[in-house]
């Protein structure tokens, strides 16, 4: 920079030689500060209340006034992500107190999360006035004790008064065909064995003599094992579960010499698996925090994925005028305004537990994609709403191989 120049020629940068002071200092970085946010609140709001804008003039050459596209959902992103963090901290601290009596109930159960204390209770005492009713209106009794009545049409029956007692708690349970959230799994296994004990016991009260089947004794949560054994390919991750979920207070070294298996790394690894897949389980915080860390992970996969999204988007817009690099400009816009609704939501959810505006704020997305897309690539109506379905299959398949990428991974390491 020359000395007689008030500005240099190559940067345009102000020339200052004057040595830097406190005040100078903090004018300069207050200065940058106020930059930063009146071009980034320059960007935002056109770019939620008017789709499409921000991105096709940032592509026509205005990329001065608006703030790049990859930094803003970078900064996005690392709000949304602080923001999750803090919610979670929150919980996990205003939950404390709740955990510790959950874990003293666990302790004192004969199983890992089932409370088998069979005192009477409101469900026992209105499942007993059912069963009372109901024998005494249908004559069950004799038909239970009838010879000639096959066992099928017995079974039949025992599953019809087993599932009016599920259904006391779990309206929506079918005998035949019943899909148990992830998130009630504690309670209706708890539930389920509960209601066969009552039956078991009505029975034995009313003399009546039949063979419950094994069915009816198991613990729901541990069909899942199977699949996790399917999935790793570890014949002794199975024996691995059921040591742990009987002998909880065990280290793993004393878990491990009490198998017979030698104290290496392999088996360290599993076996610590094994008690962190029991905890899946039983555990309602330790699955609330692995869901949790499954969601935030899976949507930080999914910023990785954005370029295998915009490479499908130039395919399904190999005539428009864009290449990859200002198709990637849209996605990123569009990713940007996905994680402020994710935010929205998130919020909203955890101040007002509602999901009625959380469902609202994911189709105004769907049709600010569309509008986006429309606006962008000014193709007809019936074409961007075919492209549109295109590309939100795609995505979905996407957010399908992330989370079940990450949902592995979470739970290996």
């Amino acid at each position: 920079m020359l000395h007689e120049e008030n500005y240099c020629p190559e940067c345009g940068q102000q020339n200052d030689q004057r040595r830097m002071s406190v005040r100078n200092f903090l004018h300069t970085m207050l200065a940058g500060f106020y930059s930063f946010d009146s071009r980034f609140f320059r960007t935002i709001i056109p770019l939620i209340i008017k789709p499409g804008k921000v991105s096709k003039e940032y592509i026509q050459g205005k990329r001065t006034y608006y703030s790049n596209p990859f930094q803003l959902l970078l900064q996005t992103a690392i709000v949304f992500f602080v923001v999750v963090g803090l919610i979670n901290s929150i919980k996990s601290f205003n939950s404390m107190p709740e955990e510790n009596r959950l874990q003293k109930q666990q302790n004192s159960a004969d199983t890992p999360g089932i409370n088998m204390n069979m005192g009477m209770d409101p469900f026992e005492k209105i499942y007993q006035e059912k069963l009372d009713s109901v024998f005494k209106a249908d004559q069950l009794k004799i038909v239970f004790q009838d010879q000639n009545v096959p066992k099928s049409g017995k079974d039949t029956l025992f599953a019809q008064l087993h599932t009016i007692g599920i259904q006391l708690e779990f309206p929506e349970y079918n005998h035949d065909d019943y899909d148990v959230d992830l998130m009630e799994m504690d309670s209706f296994n708890i539930h389920f064995l509960k209601t066969t004990k009552i039956l078991e016991n009505h029975l034995k009260k009313m003399n009546i003599q039949y063979d419950i089947d094994d069915q009816y004794y198991r613990d729901i949560q541990k069909n899942l094992t199977g699949v996790l054994v399917n999935l790793i390919g570890f014949s002794n991750i199975n024996e691995f579960i059921e040591f742990a979920g009987n002998n909880e207070k065990l280290t793993t070294k004393e878990a491990l010499d009490s198998l017979h298996y030698a104290y290496s790394k392999r088996n360290i690894f599993w076996y610590q698996k094994a008690t962190d897949f029991n905890k899946l389980l039983y555990d309602k915080e330790f699955r609330h925090d692995y869901v949790d860390g499954i969601i935030s992970k899976t949507t930080l996969a999914l910023f990785f994925l954005l370029p295998v999204f915009t490479l499908f988007m130039t395919l399904i817009y190999f005539t428009s005028r864009y290449n990859y690099s200002e198709n990637l400009v849209v996605v990123f816009n569009l990713q940007t305004v996905f994680f402020i609704i994710l935010l929205i939501s998130v919020l909203i959810y955890n101040l007002f537990d509602t999901r009625y505006v959380i469902v609202i704020l994911n189709l105004a997305y769907f049709f600010y994609v569309y509008k986006s897309l429309r606006n962008i690539y000014r193709q007809s109506r019936l074409l961007t709403m075919f492209k549109f379905i295109l590309l939100t299959m795609f995505y979905g398949f996407l957010s399908i191989v992330g989370f079940l990428m990450v949902s592995f991974l979470v739970f290996l390491f």
